[in-house]
């Protein structure tokens, strides 16, 4: 939290401004913000808009377009100059020509998707992150041979058995039951 002391201060400079009729809109907007802020780790949480693109040999966020009309484009909450909390980025053109637009949805934390739904340009989930690990989302049948695992919706690892039908045991769902 902002130290009660500096917001005393700056009250008390635009209390002297509006004695002599010259009220300033920069400190009001200073209180308003100092007020609204969450401070975590000395970094602002913040509502904003950030780019995703390549700039300087580096894929990184950014906050001014470089005009690639590939470039994501993040609105949510902001730690740091990077996705932090819950937000969304959208990418018009898609990742490449022909995708249409790809919309990721969700949390985000440290600039990555954390638990996330992306979208095509359909409206259909074709692939979730869960803490922070993208999910298959494949369906498929037939029989295991030997053993194998899998991970649900929700991150739950899941074991198959020797001539287990993978139509049921490696089905994946989700949180649903779709």
């Amino acid at each position: 939290k902002i130290p009660a002391e500096k917001i005393e201060t700056i009250r008390e400079m635009k209390n002297k401004y509006d004695l002599f009729g010259k009220r300033i809109a920069v400190l009001d907007t200073r209180i308003e913000r100092m007020n609204s802020a969450v401070v975590a780790d000395n970094l602002i949480l913040q509502k904003g808009t950030l780019f995703f693109h390549y700039l300087n040999n580096q894929w990184g966020w950014f906050m001014n377009s470089n005009g690639d009309k590939f470039e994501g484009k993040y609105f949510g909450e902001i730690v740091g100059l990077k996705p932090h909390g819950k937000g969304t980025t959208t990418y018009p053109n898609g990742f490449k020509s022909g995708d249409g637009k790809v919309e990721l949805v969700g949390e985000w934390k440290e600039g990555e998707p954390w638990d996330i739904t992306r979208y095509n340009k359909s409206g259909e989930i074709t692939a979730k992150w869960v803490n922070g690990v993208m999910v298959d989302e494949s369906e498929g049948t037939g029989n295991v041979q030997g053993k194998a695992q899998y991970k649900d919706w929700e991150g739950n690892m899941h074991d198959t058995q020797d001539g287990a039908d993978a139509a049921n045991a490696g089905y994946m769902t989700d949180k649903a039951g779709d």
